[in-house]
């Protein structure tokens, strides 16, 4: 995938799923497949609150074949304009991480 797509990609997932924190998140999932170099660089994203619009991140994610790591806390799951045990699994059935909150 070439920058200018990535950064597309990238600009539509901040838009969709409202990832503009106000308070610094957990410590990003450390990556698994290559080593970062300068001309292969590593881009992390995380997702917090287990928001149900951040579905829609999963699935643009997963159209460019991208993975996440989504925070979910399991007070919330199924709750009104929260991620599903359903959407969970989907999500990580796609690749993503889930990662636990309070």
């Amino acid at each position: 995938m070439g920058a200018g797509r990535l950064a597309g990609v990238l600009a539509a997932l901040v838009l969709v799923a409202g990832c503009a924190a106000e308070r610094p998140g957990p410590e990003p999932a450390r990556p698994t497949a290559e080593r970062p170099t300068a001309e292969r660089p590593v881009v992390v994203l995380t997702f917090d609150d287990g928001l149900a619009r951040q579905v829609v991140a999963g699935e643009l994610l997963r159209e460019h074949g991208l993975r996440a790591t989504f925070f979910v806390s399991s007070g919330v799951l199924g709750r009104e304009g929260r991620l599903s045990v359903a959407q969970v699994r989907a999500l990580a059935r796609d690749g993503h991480e889930i990662g636990g909150t309070r």
